[in-house]
């Protein structure tokens, strides 16, 4: 994140920082600031475009490191845990990155289901008198989201180790053993 900030920073400066009209923006100067985003407006897409790739880097560390760590723990071989550790992570790199991919499905049913319960929050909102009562309407809108999100959540970790765990990678037959072991097993 640090990172991505910087090269924002570093980016804006490059595009930018030499104007009049930027450094007047910087000292808080509403409508230069205003001319320089019509002239520049790169300045608004940098801070996506690195978060996005602040975002991808850390999901390839995590790939790599979840697996090699689930290979360490899993391997019966204590004697050499650096080179079990990367022969793992880098053999189930890309089906964790498949196992992601398909887990954006149920995140993305699970904030459409959060956005429409939030939907008509302002009618209860309303009526609330305290800050308890605003509290549990808020809370009575989003629990059944937070419960699906926490199963998905333990259903994907457990997917993740049975990925690991298996001869052959396939995020949807990893997905189907973790369905198993968390109705025999919950």
């Amino acid at each position: 994140a640090w990172l991505a900030a910087f090269g924002v920073f570093v980016a804006t400066l490059s595009i930018a920082g030499g104007s009049e009209m930027f450094t007047r923006a910087a000292n808080g100067d509403f409508a230069a600031l205003i001319v320089v985003l019509i002239e520049e407006p790169a300045i608004i897409i940098l801070p996506f475009v690195f978060g996005f790739i602040a975002l991808l880097a850390y999901a390839a560390l995590s790939w790599f490191m979840t697996a090699g760590l689930i290979g360490v723990f899993a391997s019966r071989d204590a004697s050499r845990p650096v080179l079990t550790f990367g022969r793992w992570g880098a053999r189930r790199f890309f089906a964790f990155a498949r196992l992601t991919g398909w887990a954006l499905i149920p995140y993305a049913i699970i904030l459409l289901i959060i956005s429409m319960r939030m939907d008509g929050i302002g009618k209860p909102l309303a009526h609330a008198l305290t800050t308890e009562a605003i509290a549990m309407a808020i809370i009575g809108r989003l629990l059944p989201g937070l419960v699906l999100l926490g199963l998905v959540w333990t259903l994907i970790d457990v997917a993740r180790i049975h990925l690991v765990a298996a001869e052959r990678a396939s995020a949807w037959r990893a997905i189907g053993r973790a369905v198993r072991s968390l109705i025999r097993k919950p």
